[in-house]
């Protein structure tokens, strides 16, 4: 389990950033930010669309977080291929990979304003209320190997959009981690 572990991370690390996708294909961006950046991301009129989430910056092979946060996965579809298809996003978590929510189908629809269209999903990680109470008083206080993997908040995440048929479309492996902490 530990070699798994220790290959899985090896991988995303000498992956690099996620490049950049080619011209007519698709590509699976995943954003995060908390409510705060929500509201000022979304501007006067509150609402939120998948079009917002390519103003932030993509979250790369990790992302730290410290408060509850959203992460967006948006699918672009460049090529149009899967315009007015039917797409599954299955979000999965730890090592081996399980399910960290139920798979949600979405259309890949334009939006206004966009040359491609698209088809985003959303999940949230919240650490837990008195994390930062038992940091403070504790400061080497970080949690054990098996209990990160185990979090359903912390820790390695996979986001893959599969077609109807099962096909897969699209993935993104990235990590979750303690704002200030990193376990390798």
């Amino acid at each position: 389990m530990r070699v798994f572990t220790l290959v899985l991370l090896l991988s995303l690390f000498l992956a690099g950033p996620a490049p950049a996708a080619p011209p007519g294909g698709v590509e699976l961006r995943v954003v995060a930010l908390n409510a705060a950046q929500q509201e000022r991301v979304a501007g006067e009129n509150g609402v939120w669309s998948p079009p917002l989430s390519l103003k932030l910056p993509d979250v790369g092979q990790g992302v730290e977080i410290d408060r509850r946060t959203e992460f967006h996965a948006v699918l672009i579809d460049r090529s149009g291929t899967y315009e007015g298809r039917e797409v599954v996003f299955e979000w999965l978590h730890g090592s081996p990979w399980r399910a960290f929510a139920k798979p949600v189908t979405r259309t890949v629809r334009r939006f206004a304003g966009q040359p491609h269209p698209m088809a985003e999903y959303s999940c949230w990680s919240s650490p837990a209320k008195m994390g930062k109470f038992w940091s403070a008083l504790f400061p080497s206080s970080v949690m054990k190997r098996s209990q990160w993997n185990a979090s359903r908040c912390y820790g390695p995440r996979l986001v893959r959009v599969r077609g109807k048929d099962g096909e897969i479309i699209a993935e993104r492996a990235f990590e979750i981690h303690k704002t200030g902490v990193r376990l390798y």
